[in-house]
C-alpha cells in the first residue's frame, strides 16, 4: 500500500488512504482502500487501475473484482436520483432478520420461563422506560453473558445504518457490568422492534445540504451552563 502512496489512518490501521483529484473536473478529495482479512474495497474514480497495481503485488481471485455488493452485515447496491444522478446505498435488513431469529430461538430454548419478545413493539424502548432508574432483580451469570451478548450484536447494527436504536442502545451498555432483568426485557423489546422494522437502506448522498440558519432560533445557554 505504501509503494502506492497509501498510508494507513491513525483511528483505523485497516483503512489505508491518499490525496487525489479526478482530472475531469479537479475535484481533490481522499482515495480509500478498506482491507477486511482477504477482502479490499477501493474508493477512486478509477478504482480498477488501483486494483491492477494492486493485483501486481497480490494476486486476486479471477472473477472477484466487480462493484461491490455486500459488507459485513449489510447488502450494498447503487440507486439513481431523479435527477439522474447516482449514489450508493446500504441494507442491513438480512443481518437484522437473521439476529432477530437467533435470538428468538435462544429466548424460547433458555429463557422463556423468565423472558419473551413482545409480540409488537412500534417504538425501539417500551414507553416511559429508563435504564437508570430500572429496579428489577440482578442477572444471573448465564443471562447476563447474553445479555453482553445483545449489546454487542446490537452495537454492530448501529455501525451498519441502524442509527435509530443508537441511543437505547448506548443507555443499555452502560449497564453491561450488572445488568437487571429490566434490562433485558428492554433490549428484547429492541429486538422486537427490529423484526417488526428490519426494512430500511442508509444512501450516502455526496450533495451538500443547504442549511438556512435563519430557521434556527437563537439563544442565550450562558446560563443553562
Amino acid at each position: 500500500m505504501r509503494n502506492l502512496g497509501y498510508k494507513p489512518c491513525l483511528a483505523d490501521p485497516d483503512l489505508w488512504m491518499k490525496p487525489e483529484y479526478d482530472p475531469s473536473d479537479s475535484f481533490k478529495y481522499w482515495s480509500y482502500i478498506l482491507c477486511y482479512v482477504d477482502d479490499i474495497l477501493v474508493i477512486h474514480h478509477q478504482p480498477e487501475d488501483v486494483i491492477k497495481k494492486i493485483d501486481k503485488y497480490f494476486p486476486l481471485k479471477p472473477g472477484s473484482v466487480g462493484k461491490p455488493d455486500m459488507y459485513p452485515g449489510t447488502k450494498l447496491r447503487e440507486i439513481t436520483f431523479t435527477n439522474g444522478e447516482k449514489a450508493w446505498a446500504m441494507s442491513p435488513s438480512k443481518y437484522m432478520q437473521e439476529s432477530v431469529s437467533n435470538c428468538v430461538k435462544h429466548v424460547k430454548a433458555n429463557m422463556s420461563d423468565m423472558f419473551n419478545l413482545p409480540k409488537k413493539a412500534i417504538n425501539p424502548f417500551p414507553t416511559d422506560y429508563e435504564p437508570m432508574e430500572d429496579g428489577t432483580p440482578e442477572l444471573d451469570a448465564k443471562h447476563a453473558s447474553y445479555y453482553q451478548q445483545l449489546i454487542g450484536i446490537m452495537r454492530w447494527m448501529v455501525e451498519i445504518g441502524r442509527i435509530d436504536i443508537d441511543t437505547q442502545v448506548l443507555m443499555l451498555a452502560s449497564h453491561v457490568a450488572l445488568p437487571q432483568q429490566g434490562h433485558m426485557s428492554a433490549a428484547l423489546h429492541i429486538m422486537a422492534y427490529l423484526r417488526d422494522h428490519h426494512n430500511s437502506r442508509m444512501v450516502f448522498d455526496a450533495h451538500e445540504q443547504e442549511i438556512v440558519k435563519s430557521d434556527f432560533k437563537k439563544y442565550d445557554w450562558q446560563e443553562f451552563y
